[in-house]
């Protein structure tokens, strides 16, 4: 728990967001100082800036914590994410947040690859174990529907998310000179409903972001082709201190499986279809009492480098290395994929419709693989230089593995071995997303502007993460407007149930169930009266006949 000594932690908001990914879930703790707090005795010039985020710890030491394995292992067991997972995420939170300010903070669980490979009612029956721990085992504020702040996001709002974040800390927001004059709440409302503003953004900055199944991109189209495909574009609102609204229209699109594992998976099938077709198929390799091994000519590996592909059934084919960055580039394009038919043109690569790059106006920031591939070996990291890269990537491709790994151990690196092993193919890979997938020149003269492309991992001792432009949005989105009250958003279809959780199959039981039982009452129902009426019927026939014989009598 922070100081009580210390004002740092003084009219400050916290914000927590749980990244659950495929490896692991890290909670990460950002803060803000009050708004009202900010804006009291500055001049209203000083305030159109969007609140500074910090990280939730004075020092910026003690503000994120990873657990492994990821949330999606809890698919058999989800009952137990809470205690066995989320429990530590959380306690670790609570010793970051000042308890007066528990209450006041909000927290989410957003939840990325991992999840989004399992199927839906193992997703569903995973978030609803969160949601539950979270909103009655802790204090955090939660709004009325965890779904809310318990989800799985897609690879497009991930790849949002990183955009604002980028933006953010490039201060590609805060030199904007667009359009965004202070409206009457009205004004706001009617901008919610107008399906194209003409404001042209000059400084927003291009995100990319590859990861190892895929890769994201999000970039401002420039004010022609913002026309052209508004139905295509994300609107995204912010507001400065001074309670101005700041709308930005932006495109963002995910490549799956061309992330650097999914594209070293196709491109080893490839290899071994390649192979195949040109040799004498073994037969029967199931029945030798040795598995026959296949040896296979591969330039994306370092020479003599050997690698066996266990993964598929035999014969075992072993990739060893021949070291020729040129080749490799040759054999990687082909997994782009550009000659697979656009249906909604223009396209980028794969058949995957992108409004068309104006790079006069756009410049791209790369991080996670972008930054990996580029600085942890080569140390290229930040401006892109593709003939440096290139004679990098040449060398250290036709190098043999055995001083490759013989100056790992002599440099005493923290470069770890997989790395060493993937590098040649993850730099040609790298090469041919950004040149020939995106469509960056390799060439260009940046003298008084900002390069095409560069890669970051660090900005003003911030990590950059889409998890920063999460809370951006969330610090962003409670500053009070001067004009009347926020406009409420138009209503988007809703990914909870009734209930307020993900688990629709609860959801279909009960309904079903409770139809199921209103059957069985009408039925009962039914029968009963019928019973009754032809019980009725007999009863007043009896009843007729006797007040009949009593009329005689009485005659």
């Amino acid at each position: 728990m922070p100081s009580i000594t210390s004002t740092w932690s003084f009219n400050r908001n916290y914000g927590v967001v749980i990244d659950a990914g495929s490896s692991g879930s890290r909670i990460q703790i950002y803060s803000w100082k009050e708004h009202d707090y900010v804006r009291k005795g500055k001049d209203p010039k000083d305030l159109h800036i969007l609140p500074t985020i910090e990280l939730g710890d004075e020092f910026g030491i003690k503000w994120q914590k990873k657990v492994e394995p990821g949330i999606s292992s809890f698919a058999l067991n989800p009952s137990e994410v809470g205690e066995k997972h989320l429990k530590e995420l959380i306690d670790f939170a609570l010793e970051v947040v000042p308890s007066y300010e528990v209450s006041n903070t909000p927290i989410y669980l957003l939840a990325t690859a991992g999840m989004r490979l399992l199927p839906l009612h193992q997703q569903a029956a995973i978030l609803q174990s969160a949601c539950d721990y979270i909103m009655f085992q802790n204090r955090f504020k939660m709004m009325e529907k965890c779904s809310d702040h318990v989800q799985v996001i897609s690879g497009e709002k991930e790849g949002l998310y990183g955009w604002i974040a980028v933006n953010y800390l490039m201060g590609g927001f805060e030199k904007d000179e667009g359009d965004h004059k202070v409206t009457d709440s009205q004004q706001l409302q009617q901008s919610y409903d107008n399906d194209f503003s003409s404001t042209k953004h000059m400084t927003t900055f291009g995100f990319l972001d590859m990861g190892g199944a895929s890769t994201q991109i999000a970039f401002e189209p420039n004010l022609d082709e913002s026309k052209k495909h508004a139905n295509d574009l994300t609107t995204v609102l912010l507001w400065t201190l001074d309670g101005q609204q700041m709308e930005y229209k932006v495109f963002v699109t995910t490549f799956l499986g061309y992330g650097t594992n999914e594209a070293r998976r196709r491109y080893i099938e490839d290899r071994i279809q390649n192979y195949t077709s040109t040799h004498e198929k073994i037969a029967n390799p199931d029945s030798s009492l040795e598995q026959p091994n296949v040896l296979i000519n591969d330039p994306c590996l370092p020479i003599d480098l050997l690698l066996t592909d266990t993964a598929l059934p035999p014969p075992l084919y072993t990739l060893q290395g021949t070291g020729n960055f040129e080749q490799c580039l040759n054999y990687t394009y082909s997994l782009l994929n550009k000659s697979v038919t656009c249906f909604d043109e223009p396209c980028l690569f794969n058949g995957v419709h992108t409004p068309s790059i104006d790079f006069t106006v756009n410049n791209f920031i790369g991080i996670s693989e972008y930054w990996y591939t580029s600085h942890d070996i080569f140390d290229l990291g930040g401006k892109w230089d593709y003939e440096k890269f290139e004679t990098k990537a040449s060398d250290y491709c036709s190098s043999k593995w055995d001083n490759i790994v013989s100056n790992y151990h002599k440099s005493g690196t923290l470069t770890n071995l997989p790395r060493l092993e993937m590098q040649c193919f993850k730099a040609a890979w790298l090469v041919n997303v950004l040149h020939n997938g995106i469509g960056i020149p390799k060439s260009e003269s940046t003298i008084g502007k900002p390069p095409l492309f560069q890669s970051i991992d660090v900005i003003d001792n911030m990590q950059v993460s889409w998890t920063l432009g999460k809370m951006v949005l969330e610090a962003s989105s409670t500053i009070p407007l001067i004009f009347g009250a926020r406009p409420k958003p138009p209503p988007n279809p809703q990914h909870h149930g009734i209930f307020g959780y993900y688990n629709f199959m609860v959801e279909w039981i009960i309904g079903i169930s409770s139809l199921t039982v209103l059957l069985i009452i009408t039925w009962y129902m039914c029968c009963k009266l019928e019973i009754g009426r032809l019980g009725f019927g007999f009863r007043s026939r009896k009843r007729r006949v006797r007040f009949g014989e009593l009329l005689y009598k009485l005659t």
